[in-house]
């Protein structure tokens, strides 16, 4: 492969890299000079390039051709620190996310644009067709799939779930009954001691109210089947 000179200064003065002198150049026949440089002193392939001043496809083809496995893209980042960004960078940086999402920033849409919009829905309904599939529920719904939505899913939906879950939070005024914090305005979740999908209960005496920690060590606790028991009962 030829040496792309041109090439090879400008990427050597970006990277303030010396690339090399005449006995450098064809070192990377080398087997254990290129070993030497990739795994141990772990250069990159184009560093290495740039330092025998050839392109980096010809790094690849000795590597390839004496099994050196080259690294993937974890491996190499691994150990390497980023340069700092520089001032300039970072304000600039600070600017873009000014008021997010920062694509709007300062921007209008002009006015032939907001009449192009204007026009192209001018005159546009929806069918009743289409808002009666909307607002359609159920088995008259147009995606309704025989009723598939997991029974654990459907006790949490519709006003019947809240009303239940509201007379349980009433009835323990709205305090976790393991820790004793208080819900202060914010609704605490509902808990079931026995799980839904196994007891089908939401009976007030299978219900109780938990702050969300409490809360989610319960159920995060399924998988010990014996904590859950003990921690049930002593509610």
């Amino acid at each position: 492969m030829g040496r792309p000179s041109t090439a090879i200064k400008s990427s050597c003065e970006k990277r303030n890299i010396n690339h090399g002198n005449a006995g450098e150049m064809r070192l990377y026949y080398d087997r254990n000079w290129l070993y030497r440089k990739y795994v141990i002193d772990r250069l990159t392939v184009m560093e290495i390039a740039i330092k025998c001043n050839v392109y980096f496809q010809a790094i690849i083809y000795w590597m390839d051709k004496y099994g050196i496995k080259r690294r993937n893209s974890s491996e190499a980042v691994k150990g390497r620190k980023k340069p700092p960004f520089t001032k300039e960078h970072r304000e600039k940086l600070s600017k873009t996310s000014l008021g997010w999402p920062g694509y709007w920033l300062e921007k209008k849409r002009s006015e032939a644009t907001k009449e192009k919009f204007r026009l192209s829905h001018l005159g546009k309904k929806q069918s009743r067709e289409t808002i009666l599939k909307r607002v359609k529920r159920g088995s008259e719904h147009y995606n309704w799939q025989g009723g598939i939505t997991p029974l654990t899913r459907k006790r949490t939906k519709g006003t019947f779930w809240k009303q239940i879950a509201d007379e349980i939070r009433q009835r323990d005024k709205n305090i976790c009954q393991s820790c004793g914090f208080e819900g202060n305005g914010k609704k605490l979740p509902v808990h079931h001691k026995i799980a839904f999908k196994i007891s089908k209960d939401n009976s007030p005496t299978n219900l109780i109210t938990l702050c969300q920690s409490c809360h989610m060590k319960v159920e995060e606790s399924n998988f010990n089947r014996d904590y859950r028991q003990r921690y049930s009962t002593s509610l």
